[in-house]
């Protein structure tokens, strides 16, 4: 330490920081970092630490002038010096950043000359919380799945003409904590309306999140306020809002009595949203219909300034049917038949009649419920599972129930391929999906399990008789199901069960699991949403990878 220190060749100067180097965004190195986002992208900083000034990626090629490499001697020297120059000004520049030194792998001693970067550890819990802040207010977070999103409720204040929206998202992004939005949709000239916003992302594992919204123009003299609907992407975790996409209100669509103008999304996909504009115009007195019922259904894409225009669709009320859908890239439109459509290319998958019977099975439009979720599964790239007579958050009829093959529409009853314990007819089940495609299908009624595989055959889980043996009191049912792991959870008289699909004990529980499960695709999300059991309406939140939250520890 104290021997004085050889000459060596002049370094060259060093290179700038990454941040201001060609090709860079300078802001994305002043966000915190979220393992996963996109380098570059404002909202999100790489996973990685920036590297150090000269490493080699803030710019040039690292090479010496050629005129250093006449002498070997000299060129040795040089490499030494540059060596050490580099290492000092490395940890000068990570102390003046503030930025945390890489992690040794290992233990090291003062005098270790080598280190290298722990890796970003994978993470496989995260917390949400019960509560959130909007101003001045606290809410009852109340989280709930929005494709492949978790948002809480969308809360609001401020008078009906100018309100803000508070609300927080998470995204597997996002990764260790949820985004705080405060949104504001009115612009110069205009009032916002007395519906609430909707938050809604695409599937896939960086879904983009969209927030929807219908505006009002202000009435200027003869000419009356029109509404127009807009939809604006969120950059997370920042929540800033992208430039609008104007869903193409017909000029004409004037909110009051007579039109009734509204919208709902109808579906997602890995990409796009499927939204439906609702109207009404009034029909000639000496029509049978006094009033026309019309629909048209747009697509926002990420990243795309544009909506495309998917399906339009009339008729009368008894006649016109939309139905929203969980099932990836799929939505559905009844008028003369049942049409399922593609979002992403705009195609019909498959369609059907709209009264269909094969023996004791039926599905009749007239006994369909009219709006809400389609109860639709996909199996495979092929096969269907479909409830016409049910609702995706509650019981399915099972009599209702079809298997369809997409490319040719046959449409098999599920009761010709099961064995049920009870001739009732339209027995009660639940329907849940597994990230494979499989679908289980349980019921209290007949007191009976049954896997529907991706082939669409169907196997019974156990059997009636020992099911009945052990759900035998009022306390005892089918809970949910853990689709990511290929497990079912049942209550029994006497203990709480986690099974396998073969109907093998694998552990008993303390609680049963309350899991967020409606209203996705479960085939496309890889994070599963632990409820707490205190309160449904206060509840925390724990997503996990798969484990049951007391089994998967926090990597923070």
């Amino acid at each position: 330490m104290g021997s004085p220190v050889p000459p060596v060749a002049p370094v060259p100067p060093v290179a700038p920081p990454a941040s201001s180097a060609p090709g860079y965004e300078s802001q994305s190195w002043q966000q915190p970092v979220y393992p996963g986002a996109n380098p570059g992208k404002s909202g999100g900083a790489p996973s990685y630490y920036p590297p150090s000034p000269n490493g080699g990626n803030a710019g040039g090629d690292g090479n010496l002038p050629e005129k250093w490499y006449r002498n070997k001697k000299t060129l040795l020297t040089v490499i030494i010096g540059a060596v050490a120059a580099i290492a000092l000004v490395s940890g000068i520049a990570w102390a003046v950043s503030g930025s945390p030194k890489p992690k040794p792998t290992v233990a090291s001693s003062p005098s270790s000359e080598t280190t290298s970067e722990t890796p970003t550890p994978e993470i496989t819990r995260v917390e949400l919380p019960a509560e959130f802040t909007g101003g001045e207010n606290k809410y009852d977070s109340n989280w709930r799945w929005q494709g492949g999103a978790m948002v809480t409720k969308i809360e609001h204040q401020g008078e009906v003409k100018s309100r803000k929206f508070y609300f927080q998202v998470w995204t597997p992004q996002l990764k260790e904590g949820a985004a705080a939005c405060e949104f504001s949709p009115a612009q110069g000239g205009e009032k916002t309306t007395d519906n609430d916003i909707t938050v809604t992302a695409t599937y896939g594992d960086k879904p983009t999140v969209f927030v929807v919204y219908t505006i009002l123009t202000k009435a200027v003299g003869t000419s009356p306020e029109t509404v127009h609907l807009y939809a604006q992407e969120l950059e997370l975790p920042s929540c800033t809002a992208k430039p609008r996409i104007d869903l193409q209100t017909e000029a004409d669509n004037v909110v009051n009595d007579r039109q009734d103008y509204d919208y709902e999304v109808l579906g997602r996909s890995e990409k796009s949203i499927a939204v439906a504009k609702r109207w009404i115009t009034q029909q000639p007195s000496d029509t049978d219909e006094t009033n026309l019922y019309h629909i048209q259904v747009m697509a926002i894409t990420e990243g795309q300034a544009k909506a495309t225009a998917l399906q339009e669709a009339s008729g009368s009320i008894y006649t016109l049917v939309v139905r929203t859908s969980n099932t990836n890239d799929i939505y559905a439109i009844a008028t003369d038949k049942r049409r399922f459509y593609s979002i992403d290319n705009n195609k019909v998958i498959f369609e059907l009649p709209l009264d269909f019977e094969n023996g004791m099975t039926s599905c009749n439009f007239e006994t369909s419920p009219p709006d809400g979720d389609l109860a639709l599964f996909r199996l495979s790239s092929e096969l269907y599972l479909y409830s016409c007579e049910g609702e995706l958050d509650g019981d399915n009829y099972v009599g209702g129930t079809y298997i369809v093959n997409s490319t040719n529409a046959k449409m098999t009853p599920l009761t010709s391929l099961t064995k049920f314990s009870s001739d009732v007819d339209y027995q009660k089940a639940r329907f849940r999906q597994f990230k494979d495609g499989s679908v289980l299908v349980t019921s209290s009624d007949f007191i009976q399990a049954f896997l529907v595989g991706t082939d669409g055959k169907v196997s019974e889980i156990l059997d009636h008789a020992q099911w009945e043996r052990l759900l035998h009191n009022q306390d005892s049912h089918f809970g949910d199901v853990n689709y990511l792991n290929n497990q079912f959870y049942v209550q029994t008289t006497d203990e709480i069960l986690a099974m396998d699909l073969t109907g093998k004990s694998l552990k008993t529980l303390t609680m049963e699991p309350n899991i967020a499960s409606l209203k996705i695709d479960a085939t496309k999300v890889k994070w599963i949403a632990w409820q707490s059991p205190d309160d449904k309406y206060k509840n925390s939140v724990t997503l996990t990878t798969g484990a049951l939250p007391d089994e998967s520890e926090d990597t923070d």
